[in-house]
């Protein structure tokens, strides 16, 4: 299941920064694991596309998988008044900048 393997790999990375001397950022933490909490919803776009989307109270990420490790994430974020601003973020050849 993918949220126990994600727990298990947030336990790792705790243990090692334990031993590492640095401190864990508690409320970081806490909204990482509320952020993942719920599995993502995944969707098929018209165009072929696989989307995977977070969402929570007021906050909204969508990455699509465009293939040759490009993606396209999109976040919606409610300010105090409940209005959304948008970011779209293109980033090709993720793979690579990741190595």
């Amino acid at each position: 299941m993918m949220i126990s393997s994600l727990d298990e790999r947030i336990d790792y990375l705790i243990d090692i920064a334990n031993e590492d001397g640095i401190k864990i950022n508690e409320k970081s933490l806490l909204d990482l694991r509320n952020h993942i909490k719920d599995r993502p919803f995944v969707v098929l776009n018209d165009d072929g596309n696989f989307r995977v989307i977070y969402k929570n109270e007021s906050n909204q990420m969508g990455i699509t998988f465009k293939g040759d490790s490009n993606i396209t994430v999109v976040t919606n974020i409610a300010d105090k008044w409940d209005s959304f601003y948008s970011t779209v973020d293109e980033i090709e050849n993720l793979k690579a900048k990741c190595e």
